[in-house]
Formats: C-alpha cells, sequence, structure tokens
C-alpha cells in the first residue's frame, strides 16, 4: 500500500476494515517509536542497568513544562510519588537532571534538566517527537482530537487488568469472600 493510499481519509471505515489498516501500520509505528536513537554523547548514560525507556517520558516532560516539583512530575507521568522520586534520583545520579530546594516549601523538591546536557536532550527529544509533530500538524484540530482520544483508548485497553498487577490470572475468578 502506498503512502499516499494510507494516508487518505478513509471515510465510513468498517471496524474489520480500521483493524486492517492499524495491523499494517502499527509495527512500524511501535518500531519508530521504540528506536531510541540515543546521541552518542548520552549513549554512555543510557547502556544496559542505568537508564532506559522508562525516564525518557520524565525527561520529555521536564523539557516541555520547565522545572517543577517531583509530585508534580509524579502526576503528569502517572506513577507514584516514590516512583517519580526514584527516576529522579537516577536521573540526577548520572547529571541528566537536578534537584533543588523550593524556595517557598522547603520541604518540597525541584526538578529540572541539568544545563550540561540541556542542549543535547532538548536537541534529541525534538528528532524523537518531530515526527509526531509533524503527523499532528496534517490533521485538523477535530482529527487529532480523535487520533488522540483513539489512542488514550487503546492505552486503556492494553493496561495490565487489576488481576494481572496482583499476580492473580485474568482467566480464574477471584476467590469467593470467606466472611
Amino acid at each position: 500500500m502506498s503512502r499516499e493510499t494510507r494516508a487518505r481519509p478513509a471515510k465510513g471505515l468498517g471496524v474489520a476494515e480500521a483493524l486492517d489498516a492499524l495491523i499494517d501500520a502499527l509495527p512500524q509505528v511501535g518500531a519508530g517509536l521504540k528506536r531510541p536513537q540515543v546521541p552518542a554523547e548520552l549513549r554512555p548514560i543510557f547502556a544496559p542497568g542505568s537508564l532506559g525507556p522508562r525516564h525518557i517520558p520524565a525527561l520529555f516532560y521536564l523539557l516541555a513544562h520547565g522545572p517543577m516539583t517531583v509530585t508534580d512530575l509524579a502526576a503528569r507521568l502517572g506513577v507514584t510519588l516514590p516512583t517519580a522520586s526514584a527516576m529522579v534520583a537516577e536521573l540526577s545520579r548520572l547529571g541528566l537532571a537536578q534537584r533543588s530546594e523550593d524556595d517557598i516549601d522547603r520541604r518540597r523538591t525541584i526538578v529540572r534538566i541539568a544545563d550540561e546536557h540541556y542542549g543535547t536532550i532538548e536537541r534529541w527529544l525534538a528528532s524523537r517527537s518531530g515526527p509526531i509533530r509533524r503527523t499532528l500538524q496534517q490533521l485538523s484540530a477535530a482529527e487529532r482530537a480523535i487520533l488522540v482520544k483513539g489512542v488514550r483508548l487503546l492505552a486503556d485497553e492494553l493496561a495490565p487488568s487489576a488481576a494481572e498487577r496482583s499476580g492473580r490470572s485474568p482467566w480464574t475468578a477471584p476467590a469467593a469472600d470467606q466472611s
């Protein structure tokens, strides 16, 4: 299928046709999003056993929104405060983030991208988000809203169920309440 055919808007697309189109496109999208393309100067930091893909969204948020509290970063990432604190500690230990006390409330920690790596991280993340940004620019505001809604729904469908998170098989019924 040509790029032009894939890019053409589909009117009245049935579920089966949409599924076929997505099965065709999603492997390429997934492969493109997974490709780390880490700049040479950051490769030692992202070596096995140090940082990984889970740290990239934190860097995106810090770059896009500037310094923020660890609590705010946790909320944006949808993780617990201890998880966000651990991520910030790892980023700080390797020199990618800087932590400081909040001048107004000294109990709070402010985190930002380290000055030393700011330009490199900015260029790297711009190159990673470029294909998404260019795709979104080709869509109308209404089409962007539909795309975002669809991706969020898919993410919700793919999220682990409570049974999977607890280690129970999703195929077995929960034990009867014995109380």
